[in-house]
This record gives structure tokens, sequence and C-alpha cells, in this order.
């Protein structure tokens, strides 16, 4: 075959040239061909979406500062002091006339306080009958009062206080003796007894006790140990 090819060589690159020439030719007259936009498959749905919008918060405004104006202190050096005027003022008079000197301005009255009148106190009512016959039955009988004597309270020697009393009439006469309260002791308890007993009282005063025939006194006896109380 190759024998068969080699013979007619001129035969067949006279063919190519005239394919190639066919070729050049057809490519000239062709016409450019348009590109149609693809066809969307019925269905189809293209939509288009936009980025989300992020809003960035705005940064806080700084609070305003309110600035208060200085307060001006005025200095001791630029405190005006007022003229001070003497309390007589001399006022110009015309020429040839004496001056005149004005009176001094009265000075407010000083209110003064009072001070609070001292209140006297009272005036102790004087003793009544009572009283006075009561104070003078207790002075005798505590001056007569003394400590038991005998051996046997020289032994003992007992103390205590003796509640006793005695009743006498408006001439001063013992009527009875008696004891409220013992002293917890024999030898006390009939010392107190002796002494209301021999007692030679005063007789009572017209103010005294007005009204009643007796009256009873009552007396607290201490005895101390080894003497009178």
């Amino acid at each position: 075959m190759l024998p068969v090819l080699y013979q007619r060589r001129d035969s067949a690159s006279l063919a190519v040239t005239v394919l190639v020439m066919a070729g050049l030719f057809s490519m000239a007259h062709l016409k450019p061909r348009v590109l149609a936009p693809p066809v969307l498959e019925k269905g189809m749905e293209i939509r288009m979406f936009e980025a989300p919008q992020v809003e960035v918060p705005a940064p806080p405004e700084a609070p305003r500062q309110v600035v208060r104006p200085e307060r001006q202190v005025a200095r001791p050096e630029q405190v005006r002091q007022a003229p001070t005027t003497s309390p007589q003022a001399i006022v110009a008079t015309p020429s040839g006339a004496l001056p005149y000197q004005a009176p001094a301005p009265a000075s407010a009255p000083v209110a003064t306080t009072a001070a609070p009148a001292v209140q006297p106190a009272p005036a102790r009512p004087a003793p009544n009958g009572n009283e006075l016959y009561v104070a003078k039955v207790k002075s005798y009988v505590l001056s007569r009062k003394r400590y038991p004597t005998g051996r046997e309270a020289s032994l003992v020697k007992p103390v205590g206080t003796v509640r006793a009393w005695v009743l006498l009439d408006r001439k001063g006469d013992v009527q009875e003796v008696g004891m409220e309260r013992s002293g917890d002791s024999i030898i006390l308890d009939s010392e107190a007894l002796r002494l209301l007993r021999s007692g030679s009282y005063p007789a009572f005063p017209e103010d005294a006790f007005p009204g009643q025939s007796t009256h009873r006194f009552y007396f607290d006896l201490e005895y101390k140990r080894g003497g009178d109380s």
C-alpha cells in the first residue's frame, strides 16, 4: 500500500490543498454566531439575597460637665471698709459762722432681763399643843433612861430595843404601862416598864389633846451593852 501512495503523492497533495482552500473560503463567508442566552429551565427561580446589614450601636455620649462659676471670695485687702463717722459730725457752714456739731445718734435701749424674784420659803407652822407636849414627855423619859444595874445584868450584858407605852391622864398621873415589842431580854423589858411607871409627868396643857381625859404615849427605848443608848 505504501508504494501506491508514494506514486500518487502528487494527487494527494493537490487534494489536501483544495480542502484547505475550501475550508478557508467557507470560514471567510460564515456569519459570526451569536450565542443565545442560556434557557432557564421551567420552574427555576434565581433570587439575589443581599447581605444582612448589622447595626453598629453608636458610642454613648459622654456626660456633659456642668461648669459652675467659681465663687469669688473677696480678699481682706479687697474689702472696702465703710467710712466710720464720729458720733459728732461737723457740718460745714458759710464762712464767718461757727461750725455746727450734729447731735450724736441715740443708742438703742438695752433690754434688761429682771432676775426672778426669790420666793421666800413658806413659813413652817408653829407646833400645836399636842406636838409640844409629846416632845416634852419624850425628852423627860429619855433623860431618865439608864442601862439596868444588878449582878445579872453585869454578867449577861443584854442589848436591844424595847417598844413600850404609858397611859397618862390630864394631870400627868400614870394610869397604865405596857410593852408592844420585847427587847429579847427579860432584864431590858423590866427596866423599860419600871422607867415609864416611876415617872412624874407634867399635866396636859389646855391646847393638848382637847376632849381627851387620857392619852397613850409610845417610846422606843434602846439599850446598849454597858451604858446608856
